[in-house]
């Protein structure tokens, strides 16, 4: 994402790369971050499972149901277009249908086979992040709140974690620390999701994460903490960055109170202005 941020042409950044997934992830990545001016020449380039895998992509769930995904799997489990890693994300999108269409067992299944083998490839890569995003989310929808937010703590920033995959997984997290009744965990984790997603050029998941902020924080008076110093981090962070800086000790101080500071809440209210 950030080559393209810096201009660089789509196509040069698949140039004499011939596995399908090196085009899945510049292809993914211009959706991400709306680097649309080239998307039609570089979808009539990408080889033919490409070209039907990131169309499906760009549909809606009821346009999707319209796509063969098992032809599609089936290409890509034979040459010339074997991929093992292309394999198991068409099953991570068989697994988020058959949650939407109500087949919440299978979708399980499914997300778990992927995120098992996605593992495997590339343990804490971009696609196994997904893989273990997507079965967070199922098993929330699952009822299985706890073990979702296990698996978010998998993602540390500790680690070697791809920003925008630890973004989405705060995210996450604070809606479950939300609705268990952990406001303050939920505020702080949600501004990290702030912090990384608007940093890696995500807006629309950082627009969610601003918006979250002030509905954790509502009717709970004015922190005397700034988030920064709980975190270590703002909205001046951009990919490359420390992902974990060093909080100040307001990080304790601050734990038990769900409100927002003064000058946080004006950066989010800019932030969100934004949209408008």
């Amino acid at each position: 994402m950030l080559l393209l941020e810096q201009g660089t042409p789509p196509l040069e950044l698949v140039r004499e790369r011939s596995e399908l997934i090196d085009w899945v992830d510049v292809g993914e990545a211009m959706l991400i971050t709306q680097h649309l001016e080239d998307w039609g020449e570089f979808l009539e380039k990408a080889p033919e499972p490409v070209q039907a895998f990131l169309t499906h992509l760009t549909h809606s769930f009821e346009e999707k149901e319209a796509f063969d995904l098992a032809t599609l799997l089936d290409q890509v489990r034979s040459t010339p277009f074997s991929s093992q890693v292309l394999e198991a994300r068409i099953r991570l999108e068989q697994a988020v249908l058959d949650a939407a269409e109500g087949r919440l067992e299978e979708a399980l299944e499914r997300a778990e086979w992927a995120e098992v083998r996605l593992g495997v490839l590339g343990q804490g890569g971009r696609h196994h992040a997904m893989a273990v995003i997507v079965r967070i989310n199922l098993l929330i929808e699952a009822g299985q709140s706890v073990r979702a937010l296990h698996l978010c703590s998998e993602f540390t920033r500790d680690a070697e974690h791809d920003p925008w995959t630890i973004g989405h997984t705060r995210l996450i997290a604070g809606r479950i620390m939300s609705a268990l009744g952990r406001h303050a965990e939920a505020v702080r984790v949600t501004w990290i999701a702030l912090c990384l997603l608007r940093g890696v050029g995500d807006f629309e998941g950082a627009r969610e994460a601003a918006t979250m902020l002030l509905v954790y924080s509502e009717g709970s008076g004015e922190s005397d903490v700034m988030l920064k110093e709980r975190t270590g981090l703002d909205l001046s962070w951009r990919y490359g960055d420390e992902v974990n800086p060093p909080a100040s000790s307001g990080k304790i101080l601050a734990m038990g109170k769900p409100g927002l500071h003064g000058q946080d809440r004006s950066v989010i209210d800019e932030f969100l202005s934004e949209f408008k």
